[in-house]
């Protein structure tokens, strides 16, 4: 699960005047909205834990935590491949 934090800062910003190089100008403060992302561990099952990023796989043991980020899990759920491959019949990442 992924928790959004809303964060507010004011920012000033300055500027110089390109014709009148003396003069700098002062811009309005800005109240900025930021999201700040903060991974949480999810449950799998009742009694697995995993990392935010992680994904849950769930085999004929139990829930099992695929170390990839956002991994997906292999048939079974013994294995698991990055999240840009997938799984073969023979359990290799392609």
């Amino acid at each position: 699960m992924l928790v959004l934090l809303a964060v507010y800062i004011l920012t000033s910003s300055f500027f110089v005047n390109a014709e009148k190089p003396n003069e700098v100008h002062a811009m309005k403060q800005v109240r900025t909205y930021m999201a700040v992302n903060r991974n949480v561990d999810k449950r799998c099952g009742m009694d697995q834990l995993c990392p935010g990023t992680q994904s849950c796989c769930e085999s004929s043991s139990g829930w099992r935590c695929c170390p990839y980020t956002n991994g997906n899990c292999c048939s079974g759920g013994m294995y698991c491949c990055p999240s840009n491959k997938r799984c073969t019949v023979d359990l290799r990442c392609i």
